[in-house]
């Protein structure tokens, strides 16, 4: 990366090399204090921080369905709230009070059902959750399976259409014993699963079957079967079912399978069985992942169980977990948060966004911070600092971290971040209330104005937000920007659109009011969903070596702008790391992207501002003016602009949505390689 003060783009040496050596030494707080730990963090087994207003799948009489060659997907979109807080000043103030996001596709039915395979390379052995000490054995696959079951039944209970709807046995089944044993080899894995009735045995023989031992089915009017999204089964299995029964008989292969209720029931027994109920808990955060894995091209990796070396003391893990525990009513709130397509991803890669980043200094933030995290992950091969450290970042999505390394789809998102930046889901961020973009509704504010001469200069940032909030009736700015970083510098308040300019002084705030489903006969369904839980109070950030890095360096900055020999003085003196850091944010892939979706954002709608011209010929955005992104055909500016100054020609709709698609699509290939 040519990082030069001359360069238009491109941050100067000092801002890259503060944020650099910023990350890093953050990150690298954040990872040690990890290491230190031998248990997980308690917010791990929060999983109902994710229920903040979330809404439940409707019934098949409430929403259509949408059947597409490989899917099933309902659709929905949020709504907003758009409050005035300053009409003093704009008394004339006409905005709409609400405001419409663009349709979600909420996955419902695939095309096969997902497979698994079991590994001990990353959670041989369950630590445990803070403060408790580490549960007896591993059983995370275990509970997995099981909830993948109930997911997929309580899916088809609630969109059964069709008599062909349903959930069923096949002819796979584990094997099983009346002998009661606590034996691993490599044959078999002896589980004890702590209920002896037959209906109970027979279904845990096909959650552990190898293959598939059990199937949920959706089936439409086109006789396309479609297969729940949750759905998982053992490629092979070595499982051995344990229980005492009066009879001797077995199972009949030919029993009806169990509702989701009777089989939640199967399950907590096994849990209390085993005094294992964190285990269960993050097991659960963990079946929500499983649609992400098709998305990234990640198999589906469980951690191979493990029995323990014997009870734990004093313990009731049900006790303590009980107001965790989710209900068989919950269940289709976590069904949509899980099905919506990205947002589950987006809360995960939205963990790294950091406020205060433009999104020319992208690179110089997440280079260090994941070279850091891949080092910890796949060099040294430990998950929990690395889960530690996201759930400080975010600690109400921490158990979708801690989810995310128990299905294996974590080595799979660090290898994703470091070339992808997640499109911004503002339902995610009011679901989770976690931050993820400067597009938040908590970063919504008074616009305050710069005078430059005559010009009155209001920052980008403010524009883009003023922009997405005002385009309540039309598809201009429908979509928010692909890109979680703020855009850099200042606009011509005069040079903007006439919506930014009536609107600049209201002093508007957004905020999440329901979902709406899209229903039968063209009317929405609303979803308010349920209220949102008590949530534990934040982590406080760790006091390290980035603080006192950062108020120096902003001191130095206030004092040695534009004295190069003094920068490098304190570059090779006072930061020991800032050689390293400068090696680790060489790569300036993600700030090019962030600087391009988001110029990109108004292109096709404002044109070009004259002081803005020259961004144009940057490399970075050079290639918008070859017209490489243009589906409208245009090869050049003046093209696309058309005869008048700055007037934009314009472009439909569709095509700005083929170009976010597409632009989602490039980013994304290639990982089957990864």
């Amino acid at each position: 990366m040519t990082n030069s003060d001359d360069d238009i783009l491109r941050p100067n040496t000092f801002a890259s090399s503060r944020v650099s050596i910023s990350s890093l030494s953050t990150w690298r707080a954040l990872l040690s204090s990890g290491h230190s730990m031998t248990h997980l963090p308690t917010g791990c087994s929060n999983i109902k921080s994710l229920l903040n207003h979330t809404p439940s799948i409707p019934g098949p009489d409430q929403a259509i369905e949408v059947i597409g060659n490989s899917s099933v997907f309902l659709e929905g979109y949020s709504s907003w709230s758009i409050s005035t807080a300053n009409t003093r000043l704009n008394p004339d103030c006409e905005l709409p009070p609400s405001k419409q996001a663009p349709p979600r596709e909420v996955l419902i039915g695939e095309s096969r059902p997902g497979a698994c395979t079991l590994s001990r390379e990353y959670i041989s052995e369950w630590p445990g959750l803070q403060p408790s000490p580490s549960s007896a054995g591993n059983y995370l696959a275990v509970f997995v399976l099981g909830w993948s079951y109930i997911f997929s039944a309580r899916l088809v209970e609630v969109r059964r259409g069709t008599a062909q709807d349903g959930i069923s046995y096949t002819e796979n089944m584990a094997h099983m014993t009346h002998d009661i044993h606590k034996t691993t080899t490599e044959e078999y894995f002896d589980l004890d699963i702590g209920c002896d009735s037959l209906s109970a045995v027979r279904w845990w023989a096909a959650i552990l079957a190898g293959g598939r031992g059990w199937q949920a089915t959706i089936s439409r009017h086109n006789e396309t079967t479609h297969f729940s999204p949750w759905e998982s089964h053992l490629e092979t299995s070595y499982f051995r079912i344990c229980y005492n029964a009066e009879s001797e008989s077995l199972p009949s292969a030919n029993m009806e399978a169990p509702s989701s209720a009777e089989a939640l029931e199967y399950l907590y027994n096994m849990a209390r069985k085993h005094d294992v109920f964190d285990q269960l808990i993050c097991a659960f955060a963990a079946t929500m992942t499983l649609p992400s894995h098709n998305r990234f091209v990640a198999p589906v990796t469980l951690p191979k169980p493990l029995h323990g070396h014997g009870p734990r003391q004093d313990q009731n893990t049900e006790r303590i977990y009980s107001d965790q525990i989710p209900t068989l009513a919950e269940i289709s709130h976590y069904l949509t948060f899980s099905g919506v397509s990205g947002l589950l991803t987006s809360c995960l890669l939205g963990s790294f966004w950091e406020p205060g980043i433009p999104c020319n200094l992208a690179s110089e933030w997440l280079n260090p911070a994941l070279s850091e995290l891949t080092a910890t992950l796949f060099k040294s091969k430990q998950y929990i600092p690395v889960v530690w450290a996201m759930s400080e970042r975010r600690p109400n999505v921490a158990s979708l971290w801690l989810g995310a390394a128990i299905t294996g789809l974590l080595p799979r998102i660090l290898q994703v971040s470091k070339g992808y930046l997640p499109p911004i889901y503002p339902e995610a961020v009011a679901w989770t209330d976690s931050p993820q973009s400067f597009m938040d509704p908590a970063n919504y504010r008074y616009v305050k104005s710069r005078r430059i001469g005559d010009r009155a200069m209001i920052p980008r940032e403010d524009e883009f937000r003023l922009l997405y909030l005002t385009d309540c009736l039309s598809d201009d700015y429908r979509h928010p920007p692909i890109c979680p970083y703020p855009p850099f510098g200042e606009v011509n308040l005069q040079d903007t659109s006439l919506e930014v300019r009536l609107h600049f002084s209201c002093n508007h705030r957004i905020s999440y009011r329901s979902w709406e489903w899209k229903g039968v006969n063209g009317h929405a369904l609303s979803d308010f969903g349920i209220s949102p839980y008590l949530r534990p109070s934040r982590v406080k950030s760790i006091f390290s070596s980035s603080l006192a890095i950062w108020l120096l360096t902003g001191f130095v900055y206030s004092t040695t702008v534009n004295k190069s020999w003094m920068m490098n003085f304190i570059c090779r003196t006072i930061w020991p790391n800032v050689r390293q850091a400068e090696e680790e944010s060489s790569n300036d892939r993600l700030s090019a992207a962030a600087t391009r979706a988001l110029f990109l954002w108004t292109f096709y709608i404002e044109g070009t501002r004259t002081e803005d011209r020259a961004f144009w010929n940057h490399e970075w955005l050079e290639s918008f003016l070859e017209g490489e992104s243009a589906y409208s055909g245009e090869s050049n500016l003046s093209e696309i602009e058309g005869e008048g100054e700055g007037e934009a020609k314009p472009l439909d709709f569709e095509s700005i949505e083929r170009w976010r698609a597409d632009t989602e699509a490039k980013d994304l290939e290639g990982l089957s390689s990864c």
